[in-house]
């Protein structure tokens, strides 16, 4: 193979891998680490394949290739923290998931020497907790407040906007607030390096529920002028997630749930949403909630009063699990690293049922299950 074949077969296969072909991604990927060309990213790229396929071993070692060739990149060190994490081996995961933390542009104005390392000297201390991923991330650990509230820190969230409202109204998990208006703050770290610091073993994971409460606040007509069952769909993550193409879900596919189930649907997304909405058969009536919920307040209200809520893997389902409803979460083939490979129930949230793709990229078959078990439901 010349420079240039392995130039061109390197382009037709990151082209596969980003179209979801990854047993064609992946052969091209291995034969590519073969050549005396590659580096640290060829691995990256071969691991990230081993793992979209489920070989979590040969991912592993692929990435370790990849960390030797270049020790300098996260990536590496990221992904076999999801691996570990993916396989139950929290131990080794968390160390290496903390290099996601690490990442974060929010915390680089904190100084260094003030980052908690685990002190165990808490009572009357003030400690700033930065979110710096997504809003599912800091809705699910966020848990990780409420040990150091007990300990008696005085613990400051700086979190996102949308989601400032509602957390100000569980003082359980802190008081709100930002590193500029913190007074004297002794420690800080991120939401996502609190699990390692604390030493959370799987059998250890604060799932105790609710951990979140909605404020007091007004309630969609829409929801409150409704009787019989009340269901809340979410068929969207993130669009900018990585992984989104693979956990998100075409609405029209959710028809084979709306019919035949005498329960009122309820559309909890934001306005993002409003054109898939719009195409949909009218008949399947979806109510429409997006011009109601502005946050994660308005939408903690919205699913107070739901039944049940049946998402993607998506901020509206940790919320749902953190609220301790009813959740029947969707989830890929091969899923995110908290949900695990198998199994239909999970540790963090225990109200939530699994319904996990059989067959890669099989939405159908998923949703035909949901269906039937509505029909047992209720």
């Amino acid at each position: 193979m010349t420079q240039d074949e392995f130039l061109e077969i390197k382009r037709v296969a990151i082209a596969e891998f980003k179209e979801a072909q990854f047993e064609s991604a992946h052969e091209k990927f291995s034969e590519l680490a073969k050549t005396e060309w590659a580096g640290a990213r060829d691995w990256e790229n071969l691991g990230t394949a081993c793992f979209e396929l489920g070989e979590l071993k040969a991912a592993i070692a692929a990435m370790e290739r990849a960390r030797s060739l270049d020790p300098t990149r996260d990536e590496p060190e990221i992904y076999l923290g999801i691996c570990h994490l993916l396989s139950g081996d929290f131990a080794k995961g968390w160390p290496a998931y903390q290099r996601v933390a690490a990442l974060s542009r929010k915390t680089m104005d904190l100084p260094p020497k003030f980052q908690w390392k685990g002190e165990t000297q808490l009572a009357g201390q003030t400690m700033i907790l930065v979110d710096e991923q997504g809003f599912g991330d800091t809705v699910h650990f966020v848990r990780y407040a409420q040990p150091l509230v007990r300990a008696g820190a005085n613990v400051v969230l700086d979190v996102s906007s949308p989601l400032r409202t509602l957390l100000a109204h569980n003082p359980q998990l802190g008081q709100m607030g930002e590193p500029k208006t913190a007074l004297n703050p002794r420690y800080w770290s991120r939401l996502l390096a609190l699990p390692a610091l604390l030493g959370i073993r799987s059998g250890l994971l604060e799932n105790r529920v609710p951990y979140i409460s909605a404020p007091p606040g007004p309630i969609p007509d829409a929801v409150s002028d409704q009787s019989g069952l009340k269901i809340g769909v979410v068929w969207q993550g993130n669009p900018n997630h990585d992984r989104d193409f693979l956990r998100s879900i075409d609405l029209s596919k959710f028809s084979v749930i709306f019919k035949d189930c005498p329960a009122t649907f309820f559309h909890l997304h934001h306005e993002s949403a409003a054109d898939e909405f719009h195409a949909l058969d009218s008949a399947q009536e979806l109510v429409d909630l997006s011009s109601s919920i502005n946050d994660f307040a308005d939408m903690a209200r919205i699913i107070a009063q739901l039944d049940l809520v049946i998402s993607v893997d998506s901020a509206p389902a940790h919320l749902a699990g953190a609220m301790g409803k009813p959740v029947w979460l969707l989830l890929p083939w091969m899923p995110d690293w908290r949900w695990g490979l198998e199994g239909e129930t999970t540790p963090w949230y225990p109200t939530m049922q699994l319904f996990r793709q059989r067959e890669r990229g099989n939405w159908d078959e998923v949703l035909a299950r949901v269906a039937k078990s509505l029909q047992r439901w209720g």
